[in-house]
């Protein structure tokens, strides 16, 4: 009497193993989309327009220029693997120069001249990287203000 309900149970037993792996075969698996560029293919790309800022983004280092009225912040991209420099200005600033470079010799610019952010294109991220401005009020060519290598 017993073994007809084991049949039973056996032959349902393996219908959930069957079924459940085809519905796992069939499933299409989630993968992060890959990034727009990655180090040295983000040379002189803008890090806005690819997506590259955002989440996947966050500032390592930063310093004030024009008496504290900017702030300069070295900006990296856990996903493209890339820096860049942004200039914050709340107001109307002197006017700052800035630049994102890497230990390669890669080095962009930007020029912060009137409230709002603005940022320079992206540096090979792999090696090391900082961020310098010169502005109206203490930092000059000869002596820029600059983060650490990071």
């Amino acid at each position: 009497m017993k073994r007809p309900f084991r049949t039973f149970a056996s032959l349902v037993g393996v219908a959930v193993v069957v079924f459940g792996g085809l519905l796992a075969a069939t499933s299409p698996a989630s993968a992060d989309p890959p990034p727009p560029c990655y180090g040295a293919s983000c040379n002189g790309k803008d890090p806005h327009a690819l997506g590259c800022d955002g989440w996947v983004a966050y500032t390592i280092a930063s310093f004030p220029v024009n008496y504290g009225s900017s702030t300069v912040l070295l900006r990296y991209s856990t996903w493209c693997h890339a820096n860049w420099t942004t200039v914050s200005t709340p107001g109307s600033n002197l006017g700052v120069l800035a630049w994102a470079e890497n230990t390669y010799g890669d080095r962009y610019y930007t020029n912060a001249v009137d409230g709002g952010n603005t940022w320079t294109a992206m540096v090979n991220g792999i090696p090391l990287a900082r961020s310098c401005a010169v502005d109206n009020v203490g930092y000059s060519f000869a002596n820029p203000g600059c983060t650490g290598w990071n």
